[in-house]
């Protein structure tokens, strides 16, 4: 038997899917490159047809602009200043003061405890009454059973506490005064 060959007239059988896929990818592939391309052509012509704007417009523009934009920087600035003056002080300069003002204060207020503490103690240790505190507060010193011994001592002590005590009271001697006199 002699070979048999297939008759002219029958068709071959159609490409399975598989060998599809590779052939679609391709195209689809070229005709990516193909737009890109267009489209980085059509990218490049708007910049040599917008390269006089750029070389010649905008630098007029920056020249017409540029003192409009510097005033309303200026202006910005100066309304801008209070606040740019207040976040500075109370970054920096505030707390620095609040701590110092804040010992300041405490310092006063121990000052003045422990003054009040150690005249009461004197007092009591003394023995004035109130009826000798408000003569002495007026100026006229009283007699009592201890006599004028009492009083000087009562006024050196005084006086020893108002050089120890007195870095302490400066804010509120007055104060402090008044109420040893009303209170003695």
């Amino acid at each position: 038997m002699a070979a048999q060959s297939q008759p002219l007239n029958v068709r071959p059988e159609p490409a399975p899917i598989a060998q599809l896929i590779p052939l679609a990818l391709s195209v689809i592939s070229g005709l990516f490159s193909l737009a890109r391309a267009a489209w980085g052509y059509t990218i490049a012509g708007t910049a040599l047809l917008l390269a006089p704007i750029s070389f010649l417009v905008i630098p007029a523009l920056v020249f017409v602009f540029a003192p409009i934009t510097a005033s309303l920087r200026l202006v910005l600035d100066l309304v801008l200043a209070p606040y740019y003056t207040i976040v500075f002080i109370s970054q920096t300069i505030l707390p620095f003061y609040i701590i110092i003002g804040s010992a300041l204060f405490c310092g006063t207020i121990l000052g003045l405890c422990a003054r009040q503490a150690v005249g009461l103690t004197g007092t009591i240790l003394l023995g004035r009454s109130i009826k000798e505190g408000r003569g002495r507060a007026i100026g006229q010193p009283t007699s009592s059973i201890f006599g004028e011994h009492a009083y000087r001592r009562q006024r050196s002590f005084d006086v020893l506490l108002s050089h120890r005590l007195g870095y302490c009271d400066f804010i509120g001697a007055s104060v402090v005064v008044s109420y040893q006199k009303v209170a003695l």
